[in-house]
Formats: structure tokens, C-alpha cells, sequence
């Protein structure tokens, strides 16, 4: 079993640059069987020939290994980081001025949320102004869904308790609604960041100190994620933050402006845009 699976991991990497070597050996396994049964392939060591034979299964593996799911604090560590470290080496270093945070391919919006509960958190603890969040996508019916923001209650399952009453008001069919505190500070529009243009049509600013970019990498080949990354970057200031997905990592022709945050375990993804 080993060896099979250290053969489709090395065929992710090769082919796609992502590395799911760290993920649960077990959601592997399965998101392998049911891709094998799928294509009606009877052995993991033949799904992995099958595999090498397919640029298209191979996406579809990886999408079934990370499954686009989008929730609110969607891998807690990485959300610590920024409320404790980034956020306030940013926010300190722009003030007066507030920080302006991009959050890309967002779905619907649990992540933008997120991001803008966590600054206005630390925004109330430094006595600075919140940071502003532009929250985007490609797909116009998942960004309806995060400017109406309501979400089942269920979805608060990972929200801090300590943010719950203070963020989150009752709505209809025992939903839950975001609170107009933050629904002021996080704009959403469509947008695609491999597409023709750099920002979404009508963005008021093209720089921002934070950037959120996860779970979009693993669905691009090398050359989209050096486009998007390339984008991302351009639009990041110096000294600003960009937030990847733990699979996804920044390739050697942009290491020269992005490096891995200061202080911070490199497994999170967090990386600072060099001068």
C-alpha cells in the first residue's frame, strides 16, 4: 500500500507541485478507491497507471482529496496566526490608516467572514481602525450567497464562542445571519484572477497588506499557479501578508518576493512580500 501510494503522491507533485503527503493517510485511501471505482479500475497500483495516462483524473483525484468544502475558521492554526502575529504587525504598521485584506475565491464567504471577525477583534484590542475585506469569485450564485450571509446554524460549529453572539444574529428556518458590524467592512465581487483583468471592475484600490488565496491552486496546472500567484503578488504591498493552502507553496520563480513569514511554522503557508 505504501509504495502505491507514494506513487500517486509523487505523480501529484510532479505534475501539479502539491504535496498531500502530510494529509490523513486514510482520506487518501479513500478518495483514491472511490476515484478507481469510478473509472472502473480494479487495483490501487493500476488506478495509478491509469492516473499517469490522464490529466483529467488526475484533477479529479485532487479535487476529491481536498474537497472544496468552505466553513468558517477552515484550519483554526492558520486563523491563530493571523489574529495573534499578522494582523497585528500589519495593522500597527499602517496605522493610522486601516489594512486592506483580498480574499480570493471565497465561495460563499465563510472566509471573508471569518477573516474580517478575527481583525475586528484585534482592530478593538490596538485601538485601531478594522481592516476593510474584498472578498471575491468566479461564480456569481456562491457570491450572492456570501452577501446575504446567512448560513445554517450548524455552520458555527468552528466559530470561536467568543465571537458568536458578538458577530451572529438569529434569522428565518433557524439560520443564522452575519451582523451589520462586519457586513460594512467586507465587499464582495466577481472576479477571476487568471482572467483579463487584474481587479474586479469598479475596485476602488489595487493594493492590498493581506491576501487570502487557498484551496485555488490545487485545481490550476504550474502554469495558471504561477499566473495566479504572480497576480496575487502584484497586488500585494511590501511588507504585506499572502495566505496559501497547507498542499500549495510558492514556486522558485517568485521566491525572490515572497518568503516565508517571520516567526511563523512554514507549514502554515503565510508568506511575506519582499521590498
Amino acid at each position: 500500500m505504501g509504495d502505491e501510494l507514494e506513487a500517486i503522491f509523487a505523480q501529484i507533485e510532479s505534475r501539479r507541485g502539491l504535496d498531500f503527503r502530510d494529509y490523513q493517510r486514510d482520506a487518501v485511501l479513500r478518495a483514491v478507491d472511490a476515484r478507481a471505482a469510478a473509472r472502473g479500475v480494479p487495483t490501487r497500483t493500476a488506478y495509478a497507471a491509469a492516473l499517469a495516462a490522464s490529466p483529467d483524473e488526475l484533477s479529479a483525484l485532487v479535487a476529491a482529496i481536498d474537497i472544496p468544502v468552505t466553513r468558517f475558521f477552515r484550519a483554526p492554526p492558520v486563523f491563530e496566526a493571523l489574529e495573534h502575529q499578522v494582523l497585528p504587525d500589519l495593522m500597527r504598521a499602517c496605522a493610522p490608516s486601516p489594512v486592506r485584506a483580498l480574499c480570493i475565491a471565497v465561495a460563499t464567504g465563510e472566509e471573508a467572514w471569518s477573516l474580517a471577525m478575527i481583525a475586528a477583534a484585534v482592530a478593538g484590542r490596538l485601538r485601531l481602525a478594522p481592516p476593510s475585506v474584498l472578498a471575491t469569485d468566479v461564480d456569481p450564485a456562491s457570491l450572492a450567497a456570501g452577501v446575504r450571509a446567512e448560513y445554517p446554524a450548524a455552520a458555527l460549529a468552528d466559530v470561536p464562542a467568543a465571537f458568536r453572539p458578538r458577530f451572529f444574529g438569529s434569522a428565518a428556518d433557524s439560520r443564522v445571519a452575519i451582523a451589520p458590524e462586519l457586513r460594512e467592512r467586507v465587499r464582495f465581487a466577481q472576479h477571476d484572477i487568471v482572467g483579463a483583468a487584474l481587479m474586479p471592475r469598479g475596485a476602488v484600490v489595487a493594493s492590498f497588506h493581506l491576501v487570502l488565496m487557498r484551496n485555488l491552486l490545487i485545481y490550476f496546472d504550474r502554469r495558471l499557479q504561477e499566473k495566479a500567484l504572480d497576480r496575487a503578488t502584484a497586488v500585494l504591498e511590501p511588507g504585506g501578508a499572502l495566505v496559501l493552502s497547507r498542499v500549495e507553496s510558492v514556486p522558485p520563480a517568485l521566491r525572490d518576493r515572497l518568503v516565508p513569514y517571520p516567526g511563523l511554522p512554514a507549514g502554515l503557508r503565510i508568506y511575506r512580500r519582499q521590498p
